[in-house]
């Protein structure tokens, strides 16, 4: 989405803001529903900041009825994110979407 307003204006910024807000405000429903013990297992993987002078990329994907979202974060040694970035496409398994997902981020890269 946000390559979309940068690169070819298709979008307007606020509706991609709205977006964003709607799709965090699901991601913090689902965690307020899942079990405790879930949530608190999910918490405790603790980020590791790359070294000196590095970028570390985290990607994700997430699959359900052959379709997709991938998602990329870029941290400095500070933990500041650097880029973020997510996509949408149909696949034809939880593999697949993984495998996507890294050679999305390759090509980022």
């Amino acid at each position: 989405m946000l390559n979309e307003v940068v690169h070819t204006g298709q979008r307007k910024l606020l509706d991609f803001a709205f977006s964003l807000r709607d799709r965090l405000a699901d991601f913090l429903g689902a965690m307020q529903k899942c079990p405790k013990a879930l949530r608190q297992k999910g918490w405790k993987e603790l980020w590791k900041a790359p070294s000196s002078n590095w970028l570390k990329a985290n990607v994700d994907a997430s699959f359900k009825d052959g379709s997709s979202a991938f998602a990329i974060v870029v941290r400095d040694e500070y933990g500041r994110v650097r880029f973020l970035a997510s996509k949408l496409e149909r696949v034809a398994s939880a593999s697949e979407a993984e495998l996507k997902a890294l050679v999305w981020a390759l090509d980022l890269a």
